[in-house]
Parts: structure tokens; sequence; C-alpha cells
């Protein structure tokens, strides 16, 4: 059972983030103030102090924070040791995480922060590929650095949903998800250079 204390921690943190991401709708984040930011999360400068030194740490704490939800989306449907097909993935919370907290990431990505959003989305994501996953490859892939395979999956899936966040969502969760397999599933040993 979750005791009060700590229900109330994060009921106050979340009520910091809340201000902080109102804050930057409406200027960078280097002009916003303490005192802003207390005032819009309702609660005293003393209480902001408990949790934080300075306001940069609760910017790490908020990014911090959804990208560990990022995470949990990833993985959120599937068991720990399961083995399955690149086609049996099921990327749709994924996608889901990313719409239903549009506001954060139009917000963190479009503005310029000391956090580097994009750079971070990519290195969190690389932890856990390498972390959380083992690709099973075949025997004609033996000679294949794992490192750089892992790379390009992971700059392919961030870069595939950054232009879906640039283009203000587009498309539905359920299109962009199958369309990630599609992707992900081709093979293209083929290309005509067209010029």
């Amino acid at each position: 059972m979750i005791n009060v204390p700590d229900k109330r921690m994060r009921r106050t943190k979340m009520l910091f983030h809340e201000a902080l991401l109102a804050l930057l709708q409406e200027k960078n984040f280097e002009a916003i103030s303490i005192s802003e930011i207390v005032r819009k999360a309702g609660v005293n400068r003393g209480t902001f102090y408990f949790h934080y030194q300075q306001k940069e740490e609760l910017l790490e704490e908020m990014v911090s924070t959804m990208l560990a939800k990022m995470i949990a989306a990833y993985r959120k449907p599937h068991r720990s040791y399961q083995e399955m097909t690149i086609t049996e993935i099921s990327t749709y919370p994924l996608f889901e995480h990313f719409m239903e907290n549009k506001l954060f990431y139009q917000t963190l990505l479009n503005s310029s922060f000391p956090i580097n959003l994009h750079e971070r989305m990519l290195q969190t994501m690389e932890h856990h590929y390498h972390q959380d996953i083992d690709f099973y490859l075949p025997a004609i892939s033996k000679e294949m650095n794992l490192d750089l395979f892992c790379s390009y999956r992971v700059h392919g899936l961030i870069g595939f949903i950054l232009n879906w966040i640039k283009n203000d969502f587009d498309h539905p969760i359920e299109y962009m998800a199958e369309q990630l397999v599609k992707i992900v599933t081709i093979n293209t040993q083929k290309v005509y250079i067209k010029r």
C-alpha cells in the first residue's frame, strides 16, 4: 500500500512538472523564474527548495520521468524473457505514449533548452536496446557489428517518431504502428538511382 507522504510527494512533483511545462508555452526556459514556477504550481517557495536546488533539476527530473515512461510504454505489451518475431512486436503503446504527451514533446523539441531532448531520446532508447533486447540475427550476419546495428535501428525509430511529431501527429496511432512494422521488415536488396 502506498503511504501518504510518498503519494503527496509524487503529487507535488507532478504539479511542478505541469507548471514548468505550462510556462514553457509562454517563454524560454532561461526566462522562467522559480517564483513563477511555484506560483503556477500553487505551492510555496519552500516546497520547491525541499525538492530541488534550482530549476534545472526540475527540468532534468521532468525529462527523465517522461523518458522512463517512453521505455515503459515500449515494453508494456511484452513479457520478460519472451521470444517473438518482429511482426509480433506491438509498438501501439509507444505511439500512444507520444500522442498522450504531445504537448511535452512538441514543446521541448521545438525550443532551446539546457537538455537536448532529441539526443536524450536516442541515448535512452539505445540503452534499452542494449539492455533489454537480444536480436536473433541469421548466420549470414555474424560479421555484423551489433552496436552499429542497434544504433541504426534506434536512429530509424526515433527519426520515424520525430517526423510524426514534427508533422503534428498527422496519422493515427494504428497507422504509425502498422507502418513501422512494414518498414523494419521490408528487405530492399536492390535500388534504382533515378539520376
